[in-house]
């Protein structure tokens, strides 16, 4: 056997691997409702949440923490 006859050996073999990892079988999903049950969905209204505000002193930390894990990957 020659090299290339066993590379292209082992890339067949590999291949059929493959494709048999590849098939997957689909698992039925279980769910069971409530046959008197209504089921609804609705949009979310995000119009009425507060503005986004980081902590008061969020800057001088992240200054501090940066200027520490600056020194620490120094040495």
């Amino acid at each position: 056997m020659r090299c290339w006859d066993a590379v292209t050996e082992l890339a067949e073999e590999i291949s059929a691997n493959q494709k048999s990892t590849n098939t997957t079988t689909p698992t039925p999903l279980n769910y069971q409702k409530h046959p008197q049950a209504i089921y609804t969905s609705r949009l979310l209204n995000y119009s009425k949440l507060p503005k986004p505000k980081n902590e008061e002193n969020f800057e001088k930390k992240l200054e501090k923490l940066t200027e520490s894990m600056s020194l620490f990957y120094k040495s």
